[in-house]
């Protein structure tokens, strides 16, 4: 009985020795850096947003700025950084508040709250094959949202751009003969978004093929949009 309990009390000061002990995580293993945040900094995107009706496509082109104007605390003492979103038809024209998100890092994980839902665009670390859920927090969803990390540390290039240590999160692939939803953003380490493509298109659904011919990718009703980082800095 002496003996285990001596063996016990080595086992409790070991755990006890291990816990005093504070884990220190390496930033650039866990891919913090993907996603920089630091109040009065910028990015600003190229957006091109086609619209598609029956088959025809319209586009438009514009500009869209992300500013992380502030740190503010929830009624939990969380610190959340404040993000204003504004857009600009031209490089000569005002820029237009269009609304504010929040984010919110932390050892695990990168959170988004926006129009009063909260979700998870990022788990730490950042390893290519790994999944989780992005609407975690969601009361709503009946089904989960899953994203995955693709072609982690690998270069990216558009355009004449070109950058050589990125994340691709994709956020959704599904196609059949109806539906196509594919949407995914890729990260610049030290940078944070360079781009983001969403496309979702309801294909053709008159089984007669009258009014459109079903099964060839005829485009009832869609909308594809790219955002292409053109600017970074700090106000």
């Amino acid at each position: 009985m002496r003996r285990i309990l001596i063996v016990l009390a080595l086992v409790a000061g070991f755990f006890s020795s291990c816990s005093d002990e504070e884990v220190v995580l390496d930033p650039v293993k866990q891919g913090y850096d993907y996603y920089p945040l630091e109040v009065g900094s910028y990015r600003i995107y190229h957006v091109t947003e086609t619209r598609y009706r029956d088959n025809v496509g319209q586009t438009t082109e514009y500009e869209r700025r992300e500013l992380i104007d502030a740190i503010t605390k929830d009624q939990t003492g969380k610190e959340w950084y404040r993000v204003e979103v504004s857009r600009r038809e031209t490089g000569a024209s005002s820029w237009s508040v269009k609304g504010v998100k929040l984010l919110s890092a932390s050892p695990t994980s990168l959170q988004v709250q926006e129009n009063n839902r909260s979700t998870v665009l990022m788990v730490f670390p950042v390893v290519s094959g790994k999944t989780w859920v992005h609407d975690a927090f969601s009361k709503i969803s009946t089904t989960d949202t899953i994203y995955a990390y693709e072609n982690a540390g690998e270069a990216f290039e558009m355009n004449s751009r070109k950058y050589d240590k990125t994340v691709k999160i994709l956020k959704n692939y599904y196609k059949d003969l109806l539906v196509l939803d594919y949407r995914y953003e890729v990260l610049a380490f030290q940078v944070g978004p360079v781009y983001r493509h969403s496309k979702v298109y309801q294909y053709c659904n008159d089984g007669s093929g009258n009014a459109c011919e079903r099964g060839v990718d005829y485009i009832q009703e869609g909308n594809d949009v790219i955002e292409e980082l053109v600017e970074t800095g700090k106000i």
